[in-house]
């Protein structure tokens, strides 16, 4: 357990209290249209980053979630090396 930083890269960040998955899916929950990517902290550095992606995706993406015509993409901690 820890104090995450959810940084939205638009000039928005929430600190969270709790576990990783419980920070991830509070991220989730406040993503918005804002074409950037979404990345997590823990002590100043990034544990884990959901891109964005301003296309449709493939059946072959790892999606997090859709918004608009675009997606995020899984965690990259999450996604197979």
């Amino acid at each position: 357990m820890g104090t995450y930083t959810i940084d939205y890269h638009t000039g928005v960040m929430r600190e969270v209290d709790g576990e990783l998955d419980q920070v991830k899916r509070q991220a989730v929950s406040a993503i918005a249209y804002t074409q950037e990517n979404v990345s997590i902290r823990l002590g100043g550095e990034v544990v884990t980053t959901a891109r964005w992606y301003g296309l449709e995706p493939e059946e072959d993406d790892d999606v997090l979630t859709r918004v608009g015509d675009g997606f995020y993409q899984m965690w990259d901690d999450e996604i197979e090396g």
